[in-house]
């Protein structure tokens, strides 16, 4: 076989063996070199990744499950995105009523310290009028009691958060006071220090809520409520800085978070009109009257409420969609009288009162009283 006949094979066409055969060559060793070159001429149909920078031809690939990518170890690039997982699933979720497997106990609270676990507990038995005594003083002294209470209080918070409508956050920075009151002083009045510990995350989330409003959630008494809220508020202000240390910086004893001030009349009034199902221009004007009240010396000091069932029955005369003062005086929970004399004090200041864009309207639509 001549140089012609390897040049033939090498481009891919099929050589001519049939002159070699008539030459007088052996037709087995013809044979067996046409084996040899056509295995020469087979193509690789092996489907090899590489990357496409390296072009190295063993890859260094590496599959991120967790992110459905494939990287190149080498040079990191990602050509590869979105790759879906195709393993065995190990995972268990609420709904299933299993076990984590990857768990071992509950997650750790961080409200209420870390913990190894152990608890040692007084027994009865033959012995038992003997250590009478000694189990009555481990129960005073026992932590289970006091987390007891506390996990009740968190349990308590969220039932009265999702009656509420609150957010996580506030949620959580109720329970955060509830913790902080827990370690101030010894709680006795579980419901009602849930209430003080709620409003006191409202008002540190900026949330406002009014005293009676929580105090009709847990059925109790304005005046009841607020004595636990002064005691609550006197025991986080002595309370030490080091037992505040472990809670995160979301709420503190400090006076300011503790503060025990009148709420807003502006934002209160927004919860009102929603209530109410008034539209968003009424609410802002209510809003904007509000805020303007405070300018006036006879109605600044009175109860936030009144300022907001006030207004309310003024900016709706106005625009046109009239609410009865019946209506105004049982959603802010005030008397009619009170309203409505708040009510005459507002008329008779209409050009302090309303904002630029109220007066333009009529006011002979106003109501005398």
């Amino acid at each position: 076989m001549n140089a012609s006949f390897y040049r033939t094979a090498q481009q891919g066409s099929t050589p001519d063996l049939l002159p070699a055969v008539a030459n007088g060559a052996n037709a087995h060793a013809v044979a067996a070199k046409y084996r040899q070159v056509t295995a020469k001429q087979q193509i690789d149909l092996n489907v090899t990744l590489i990357c496409t920078y390296c072009r190295d031809p063993v890859p260094n690939l590496v599959e991120d499950f967790k992110q459905g990518d494939l990287i190149c170890g080498d040079c990191g690039t990602v050509f590869k995105g979105r790759i879906i997982d195709t393993r065995s699933e190990w995972r268990t979720f609420a709904d299933e009523g299993g076990d984590d497997p990857s768990r071992v106990g509950a997650a750790e609270n961080p409200l209420l310290g870390a913990k190894l676990g152990f608890e040692t507990s007084i027994g009865g038995g033959k012995f038992a009028p003997d250590h009478r005594e000694l189990a009555r003083a481990h129960a005073k002294t026992s932590l289970a009691r006091s987390e007891k209470v506390v996990l009740d209080g968190f349990r308590a918070i969220m039932a009265m958060g999702e009656r509420m409508g609150l957010n996580r956050k506030i949620i959580d920075a109720s329970k955060q006071y509830f913790v902080l009151i827990d370690r101030a002083q010894p709680i006795k009045k579980v419901d009602e220090t849930v209430a003080v510990a709620v409003l006191l995350g409202c008002r540190k989330c900026r949330a406002d809520r009014s005293l009676q409003e929580i105090a009709a959630l847990i059925k109790k008494s304005k005046h009841e409520l607020g004595k636990v809220l002064l005691q609550a508020k006197k025991a986080l202000q002595g309370m030490p800085h080091d037992d505040s240390s472990s809670l995160t910086p979301m709420v503190s004893p400090a006076p300011a978070d503790t503060n025990t001030a009148a709420v807003n009349a502006g934002t209160l009034s927004r919860r009102y009109c929603n209530a109410l199902g008034l539209s968003m221009p009424v609410s802002n004007a209510v809003v904007a009257v509000c805020d303007r009240a405070y300018t006036i010396t006879e109605i600044s000091s009175r109860n936030p409420k009144t300022i907001a069932g006030a207004a309310i029955y003024l900016v709706t005369h106005l625009h046109g969609q009239p609410v009865e003062m019946t209506a105004v005086a049982s959603m802010v929970k005030m008397t009619v009288g009170t309203v409505r004399q708040a009510y005459r004090i507002m008329r008779t200041n209409l050009d302090t009162m309303l904002p630029d864009e109220l007066r333009t309207m009529s006011t002979a639509m106003l109501p005398t009283s």
